[in-house]
């Protein structure tokens, strides 16, 4: 659920926050306003934040308005979810680059974010499988818009078949994959973003995954 926190270190600024609750369990917090936003430049957070929508994993997905130094009113408006570790993403952000599947040419741009129903098939749907259903609207010329619904998704870097958990079968997933791209050429991956498939992958890979076991126990 959204809500406003008072009290004497409160400001306007970071008065509002997400907070999941489970059965028998206490409050959890997910996000505040003015946290830093994982993967964004430094000093961009979130401004201000949507009504959340919860899986029965427990993973929240929301809206949200950013601030910072390098954002502007055409960057401002992203979707953000977490992973069932409790680790935030950004899914999708207005104002950047956005691949249609399959789709040849340029990357279009994103204009708007959306977890509203679209043409009667339902928005803002975050199934028990971690899948996450959104709308987005495309700037095609100064007039001109097209749009689509998407999925994603949200997982640790260490869940690699996305199944929610972390676990020796990610291992395995990420070596097959590790070999295929020594063997093609391709660089799906390079864990470590060097440009390069090599073992510092492997040993960044088993880093990320000893991490995540522990944060996941944590969560």
């Amino acid at each position: 659920m959204l809500a406003i926190i008072t009290g004497e270190a409160v400001t306007a600024a970071d008065n509002a926050g997400i907070w999941v609750f489970t059965p028998g369990g206490s409050p959890r917090l997910v996000v505040r306003e003015n946290q830093q936003v994982p993967g964004l430049g430094p000093g961009t957070v979130l401004g201000s934040l949507g009504e959340p929508v919860v899986n029965a994993r427990g993973q929240v997905a929301f809206l949200a308005r950013l601030r910072g130094p390098d954002v502007t009113p055409a960057t401002s408006r992203a979707l953000l979810a977490t992973d069932t570790c409790g680790g935030l993403h950004v899914v999708a952000r207005t104002g950047t680059a956005f691949a249609l599947p399959g789709e040849g040419g340029p990357p279009r741009v994103i204009a708007s974010i959306s977890l509203a129903p679209v043409g009667g098939i339902g928005g803002g749907i975050f199934s028990s499988a971690g899948a996450l259903a959104y709308h987005l609207e495309f700037r095609a010329t100064a007039t001109t818009f097209t749009d689509g619904l998407f999925a994603a998704i949200p997982h640790h870097a260490a869940d690699v078949n996305a199944d929610g958990a972390i676990a020796t079968a990610d291992i395995s997933g990420f070596l097959v994959a590790w070999f295929a791209d020594l063997a093609g050429g391709t660089l799906i991956t390079d864990f470590d973003l060097s440009g390069a498939v090599t073992s510092a992958d492997v040993s960044a890979f088993l880093s990320a995954w000893f991490s995540g076991i522990i944060q996941c126990q944590g969560s």
